[in-house]
């Protein structure tokens, strides 16, 4: 497969991680209505509550999964990917396909998994890609050069929500 032209820049690694902890805030949010929402419902029918991590976990996964895809899908983009600049396309170039963006959805958090093992060789390697992109055959590219600030404020506050949780879980 050939890779894509030299008219875009591949994303660097601080770059997508910005983008991703500023769709991570936005995911959440939505994340808690939906939790409240079902935990609404099961006090409301009395219904046997599931242990509420539980639940809260998974709903992120699937919302996370659901979120990628249909705006990678729309428009090769995330609302943090297209805040820092940025878009995801095909190895050869292309848009990004229902297919392919489920694919880098559905692995993108496993990269994360051992201290981001599948993010480890990102700046090494000549396309700039992490394990879930060399697996979905996509490429995540900048083409705008210009200053991220409310953008990275976003995206800290994302990072620190996200350090918290962690942190929350283990303990």
């Amino acid at each position: 497969m050939e890779k894509i032209d030299s008219e875009y820049k591949y994303a660097s690694l601080t770059k997508r991680a910005a983008a991703y902890f500023f769709d991570y805030f936005l995911i959440l949010g939505i994340n808690i209505v939906i939790v409240f929402i079902i935990g609404l419902l099961y006090f409301l029918f009395r219904f046997k509550m599931p242990t509420f991590p539980i639940v809260g976990y998974l709903t992120f996964y699937l919302l996370y999964v659901i979120y990628h895809t249909f705006f990678l899908t729309r428009w090769s983009t995330t609302p943090g990917k297209k805040a820092f600049g940025m878009m995801v396309v095909t190895e050869v170039g292309s848009s990004v396909s229902v297919k392919h963006a489920f694919t880098r959805s559905l692995l993108q958090p496993f990269s994360l998994l051992l201290f981001g093992i599948g993010y480890i060789n990102v700046e090494k390697d000549v396309y700039k890609q992490a394990w879930h992109d060399k697996k979905a055959h996509t490429i995540v590219v900048s083409r705008q050069k210009r200053h991220y600030i409310w953008q990275t404020i976003i995206a800290i506050i994302g990072l620190i929500i996200y350090l918290g949780i962690m942190l929350n879980s283990l303990l």
